[in-house]
């Protein structure tokens, strides 16, 4: 059987904070360090880059009705009455 172990520098103990400060993770009896671990993710494209689901989403939406200038701004009266609102 082989032990999994997280090595930090610091005392966990003493102050919590030495828990994020990794120098090695042993997985399988095989010792890896941050960087080995991290490496594959360096390259990675995130994936708003990979899928851009906002700017497709606000380009499908720009035909509602309630997206018009006009009728927000004829809204207002209606909803803002008695209030003093400056729009530019």
């Amino acid at each position: 059987m082989l032990a999994d172990m997280i090595l930090v520098r610091g005392d966990p103990l003493k102050d919590v904070n030495a828990v994020a400060d990794v120098a090695q993770v042993m997985a399988n009896g095989t010792v890896h360090t941050p960087d080995t671990l991290m490496a594959p993710f360096a390259a990675a494209k995130s994936q708003a880059a990979v899928t851009p689901v906002l700017p497709m989403l606000a380009d499908a939406h720009q035909h509602y009705w309630w997206h018009d200038r006009d009728y927000v701004e004829s809204s207002r009266a209606a909803c803002c009455a008695g209030h003093a609102v400056a729009h530019a």
